[in-house]
């Protein structure tokens, strides 16, 4: 008799999960978009200066990123936040190269802190580029 039961309370196990599992639908936010647009600025290169570009380039444009500390309990404004906002604005230009002129502190009254960092969007010709 136990035996039985033991097989029933088994039977039931087994179908109560599987009725669990096969009904499951998952929904998510997440966009294929919103992951090109998050890495982009990792398909562009930082250079210290035009003369470290590894060979000839197109200049693109001027880029600024920013970092604004909203609140005083906030992380405070930092470079490598601005750079990152830069490198996905030049990354949106075509350019695959980007080199940082200068970071600055302005004054604005919707920030607690702004850190503003400025550079130049390049895009590097390559062999195959020039052909």
């Amino acid at each position: 008799m136990t035996l039985i039961i033991k097989s029933i309370k088994t039977t039931f196990a087994c179908i109560f999960l599987a009725s669990c599992s096969s009904n499951m639908q998952v929904e998510t936010n997440l966009d294929e978009d919103n992951f090109t647009e998050y890495f982009a600025a990792g398909s562009v290169e930082v250079f210290e200066s035009t003369n470290a570009l590894p060979g000839p380039a197109k200049f693109i444009g001027l880029v600024e990123g920013e970092s604004c500390q909203m609140n005083p309990s906030d992380a405070t404004a930092n470079a490598a936040d601005a750079r990152t906002a830069a490198r996905k604005k030049a990354a949106a230009m075509k350019a695959n190269a980007v080199v940082f002129t200068s970071c600055v502190n302005i004054d604005e009254p919707q920030c607690h802190q702004l850190l503003v960092c400025y550079g130049k969007a390049y895009q590097l010709i390559s062999e195959t580029t020039k052909k």
